[in-house]
């Protein structure tokens, strides 16, 4: 067992320290420095509200879409639906180059057939994907692309008086994902823009083959 010495942990320190002045000095700037309109830091981070719609195939329907598989559950319990998608995003990373971003970003889309007599049908895509983002004039146009872990849920509730039920099944992969956008600068560190993603998923399931999405958004950054 190698001991860690008092002086070993001050040479670690020294070398952190180093680090992170030589960081500093190498962007020319202060970190956390209010830039210039159009002008980027060192990070970036962002959220995006919007809809999508998708599709779902497995073995004992096929490939559906999101509403064809609704309807289907909803004839399955003789019960009327109404549908709703949701589709929420974070993410946060550095900005390497002016035209090169890399991050994190994390996404859901959900979506949820309401019956009646309280029941429910849900199909929830979550992922979470290293991304890069390339802008071919530094701000304004984006295209990015990346992959990542994804998992689904996949459920139906019902009660009737004949019947009830409360069929619940799950599944992880691995996700890409593919998307453009169009940012308007508002302030100096404040971009807002309207983006679309188009993401494929892939799962090691008995029941849930994969699943396929598209989502548009508007999106909010902060440089």
């Amino acid at each position: 067992m190698q001991l860690i010495t008092k002086s070993t942990a001050v040479v670690k320190i020294k070398i952190i320290i180093f680090m992170a002045v030589a960081i500093v000095c190498i962007t020319d700037k202060p970190i956390f420095a209010v830039n210039e309109p159009g002008q980027k830091g060192l990070w970036y981070m962002g959220c995006g509200i919007g809809a999508g719609f998708g599709f779902i195939d497995t073995d004992s329907e096929g490939n559906q879409t999101f509403n064809e598989y609704f309807n289907d559950k909803g004839k399955e319990i003789n019960l009327g639906n109404s549908k709703s998608y949701l589709g929420l995003n974070i993410d946060t990373g550095f900005i390497l180059t002016p035209h090169l971003h890399m991050g994190l970003d994390i996404s859901a889309l959900i979506t949820q057939a309401n019956y009646y007599d309280d029941s429910l049908a849900s199909i929830e895509l979550y992922n979470f994907n290293i991304i890069t983002a390339y802008y071919p004039f530094k701000n304004g146009l984006s295209v990015r692309g990346g992959a990542g872990y994804t998992r689904c849920n996949y459920w139906v509730s019902y009660s009737l008086e004949s019947e009830k039920a409360d069929e619940r099944n799950s599944a992880s992969g691995i996700g890409i994902l593919m998307g453009i956008g169009y940012d308007f600068n508002f302030r100096a560190n404040f971009n807002m823009g309207l983006h679309a993603d188009f993401a494929n998923q892939f799962y090691k399931n008995d029941e849930l083959n994969g699943t396929r999405f598209m989502r548009i958004y508007v999106a909010f950054y902060w440089f």
